[in-house]
């Protein structure tokens, strides 16, 4: 419970409650059996306090820069695309450089990230950029753009064809992101093009590791930005198939909350991504 939490008895936490509901004049918590579940306006202030001790959290960062030294947790939203790669090598970079930083990704879908990061709990997010960028609250940074391919394992049947048709792909098996994610939608609309229906995948699923495995040990086919899978293509275990999609290149970038003020570890962050992505 909160008052284990804070190591205070719970009556001073009803005490608190009470105190604060009577100065906004409004009830923030319902009573049950089960405890204490906020209301509408309880919702409101948790989502405001939130964002207010995460501005103060960073306090102490900036007053550690302003004499000579730089240590503080940086917590970033990481959206898949920049998982395997870019966040790696920045991350990695910059405690060489600052190890007294400490990192913290949280791994979430893009709609659950970007509450928390106007809740004030994460200090920006890195990934795909949604087409729809008109967010009030939202500043985007593009860095680069990833084209969709399709991957197979080496020694896939597939490859053994001359050129591959459109037949190949609809009699392919697949495995894809769930439906309604921005990548399964992309490839929904390049079938569409091509006068065919979109791949009914064998398996749906977001969990990299499970995508590669299957990739490497079945005939199974995806739809994927090679940056996912960089490292499997590099030592030549999974192949980029020979096949034009048509789909527009999906620009990967940094989004953070427009009216924030990072903090100077995540400026060092921004910094360093921006740097790794000349490597890439």
């Amino acid at each position: 419970t909160v008052a284990n939490l804070r190591g205070v008895s719970r009556t001073a936490i009803s005490v608190s409650i009470r105190e604060l509901e009577q100065h906004l004049q409004v009830k923030l918590f319902e009573r049950s059996a089960k405890g204490l579940i906020p209301t509408e306006a309880g919702s409101i202030a948790s989502f405001r306090v939130r964002r207010a001790l995460g501005e103060l959290r960073v306090v102490q960062q900036d007053i550690a820069a302003m004499q000579g030294s730089m240590e503080g947790t940086v917590t970033i939203g990481a959206l898949p695309l920049a998982r395997t790669v870019l966040l790696p090598r920045a991350i990695a970079s910059l405690l060489e450089q600052h190890p007294r930083l400490r990192i913290r990704t949280v791994e979430s879908p893009y709609e659950t990230l970007v509450a928390q990061m106007l809740a004030g709990d994460l200090d920006f997010i890195i990934g795909a950029l949604r087409p729809d960028r008109k967010h009030d609250e939202l500043e985007v940074e593009p860095l680069f753009a990833e084209p969709i391919a399709l991957v197979a394992r080496s020694g896939h049947p597939m490859l053994r064809k001359r050129k591959l048709t459109r037949a190949s792909l609809t009699q392919a098996q697949w495995a894809l992101s769930r439906q309604g994610s921005p990548t399964r939608e992309l490839l929904a609309r390049a079938f569409s093009g091509m006068g065919l229906d979109e791949p009914k995948p064998l398996v749906e699923t977001g969990d990299l590791a499970l995508l590669r495995g299957l990739l490497l040990q079945t005939d199974i086919i995806t739809a994927i930005s090679p940056q996912q899978i960089r490292f499997e293509i590099d030592n030549g275990s999974l192949t980029v198939l020979d096949f034009k999609l048509g789909i527009p290149a999906r620009e990967i970038g940094i989004t953070v909350r427009k009216s924030g003020i990072p903090s100077p570890v995540a400026r060092l962050m921004y910094d360093e991504i921006r740097r790794q992505v000349e490597f890439l």
